[in-house]
């Protein structure tokens, strides 16, 4: 009931927002909250287009200086989670070496990828 309830609410702050700022770090972030809601209903080729397209809003405002936020990195975990959990391989390979190389093998949240599936044995 309560993720029905906040996609209500984020589906009119998305129209909002597009209105607004199509390209804005707000809008992204609610994409990437909707993709973490739609991975939770395990709806995961939405979450994944939503991902995507907070990435792209991403790159387009921060270019080469995308590897300084933190949401990126967010993101990217994110993606690539998604991606492993609907077995799209290629796509989780592609999240997870961006963010290896935007962020580094230290970063927490490579740190938490590698732990996620250093377990399964498919990093």
């Amino acid at each position: 009931e309560h993720i029905k309830i906040a996609i209500l609410f984020f589906e009119q702050e998305f129209k909002e927002l597009n209105q607004k700022h199509p390209i804005n770090d707000k809008y992204a972030a609610a994409l990437t909250t909707r993709g973490d809601i739609l991975f939770l209903q395990r709806d995961f080729e939405n979450a994944i287009k939503n991902y995507l397209f907070a990435r792209k809003i991403y790159l387009n405002r921060y270019r080469e200086n995308d590897r300084n936020m933190d949401n990126v990195s967010y993101n990217l975990l994110q993606l690539a989670r998604t991606a492993y959990s609907n077995k799209d391989y290629k796509l989780y390979k592609k999240a997870r070496n961006e963010l290896f190389q935007k962020f580094g093998i230290e970063h927490a949240r490579s740190k938490e990828i590698v732990s996620m599936f250093e377990i399964k044995g498919k990093l």
